[in-house]
């Protein structure tokens, strides 16, 4: 709740400060606009790029910010635009246009207001394996399995509240910050990296993947990878090949904490 507000409020005061900055300085104006476009690229061209961004953005609570930093950058290159603006009736499109952007901003965000926990009190079962309960805990599920190759034994629900799980499912910055909640005080560490693929063959390492849609845990054995699918009754196999087709190149992996 607080972040939610905190992020829907700094957007006008934000605009508003870039404006009476820049309304009497030109120069000033249009650096803004640069500025608040040239955020707003960069973080299109980061969408593609979750490891690269996870190393500008290297705190544990970015995934409730992440939602709303779009947003901010078109607060500064509005409060520019309004600044350079001259009739009445431009500077009023541009207004309705920002605060209609606001609203979305919320509603796209809104799942952060939400604080019903989802998911089943379901653990690893004897295969180190989990189901998923609902269509959208695919995610937790996943994460079951792969701490419980870390020993670390959580269910579906727990992991569902640290990955901050709801309807619209769980992203690969929500699944690095649940497992690094989870393996805090075991001898594994959570790192999201974009290895090549070959590296998820590699023996013992464990992943989560984001899929377009659904998640899964790789476990590598050397020619082959284990797989945790959540929508399966029970792990199966990937070779390269198929693991190559559904690699999106960004995973979380576990990984034992340097000594």
């Amino acid at each position: 709740m607080t972040v939610f507000v905190l992020m829907l409020l700094l957007q006008p005061v934000l605009a508003v400060l870039v404006w009476r900055l820049a309304r009497h300085r030109p120069r000033l104006a249009v650096g803004f606009m640069l500025g608040g476009g040239g955020f707003v690229l960069l973080l299109a061209v980061l969408s593609d790029r979750p490891a690269c961004e996870a190393a500008l953005f290297p705190f544990l609570d970015y995934v409730k910010y992440q939602g709303f930093s779009l947003y901010l950058g078109a607060a500064v290159f509005f409060g520019a635009t309004f600044a350079r603006l001259a009739t009445r009736l431009d500077r009023t499109a541009i207004a309705v246009l920002f605060l209609t952007l606001v609203l979305y901003s919320g509603l796209a965000n809104r799942w952060l207001l939400v604080g019903e926990l989802y998911g089943s009190e379901t653990f690893a079962d004897a295969n180190l394996h989990c189901q998923e309960s609902t269509i959208y805990t695919c995610g937790p599920a996943a994460c079951v399995a792969a701490l419980a190759h870390c020993g670390v034994r959580v269910t579906e629900r727990q992991m569902a509240g640290l990955c901050l799980t709801n309807p619209t499912g769980t992203g690969i910055f929500n699944v690095y910050r649940g497992v690094t909640l989870a393996l805090q005080g075991t001898a594994y560490h959570a790192a999201l990296r974009d290895p090549p693929v070959e590296a998820l063959l590699a023996k013992g390492s464990i992943a989560v993947l984001c899929l377009p849609g659904h998640a899964i845990t790789v476990v590598g054995e050397g020619d082959q990878v284990l797989v945790h699918d959540p929508s399966a009754l029970a792990p199966g196999h990937w070779g390269l090949e198929l693991l190559r087709k559904v690699y999106t190149g960004t995973a979380v992996f576990l990984e034992p904490r340097p000594r």
